[in-house]
């Protein structure tokens, strides 16, 4: 993952927007925006634009833990897409929140078959 850049909308009825940079194995690094009712759901959309996918995600799960030396909650996130009529988990841990959520989305997402170029 490149980077992720979320931002919030101000007029009342817009969506927030997601700017996602990843690697991609083929086509190199690649920038997307994602538009979506929520922010992370934004970012999901940008990288599922990215990665040619479409998954629903079907459950997302945070946990906190004990902070690090430097005082930083360190977090776990879990989530669940389905794709095709398969699910597929995904995890990552650290301390900041959008990019945990990401790095725990594309987890799941390169175990479909579709990104890893079984479909």
């Amino acid at each position: 993952m490149g980077r992720v850049d979320l931002r919030s909308a101000v007029a009342e009825h817009a969506w927030p927007v997601a700017r996602v940079e990843l690697d991609h194995r083929t086509r190199g690094r690649v920038t997307d925006i994602g538009s979506a009712p929520g922010a992370f759901d934004a970012a999901f959309a940008a990288a599922a634009h990215i990665l040619e996918i479409a998954p629903t995600l079907t459950s997302y799960e945070v946990r906190s833990a004990d902070r690090d030396e430097d005082g930083a909650l360190q977090i776990t996130i879990d989530v669940r897409i389905e794709l095709d009529g398969e699910g597929y988990a995904g995890t990552s841990s650290g301390s900041d929140l959008v990019e945990c959520s990401l790095i725990a989305w594309l987890d799941a997402a390169m175990k479909t078959p579709a990104v890893r170029g079984e479909g």
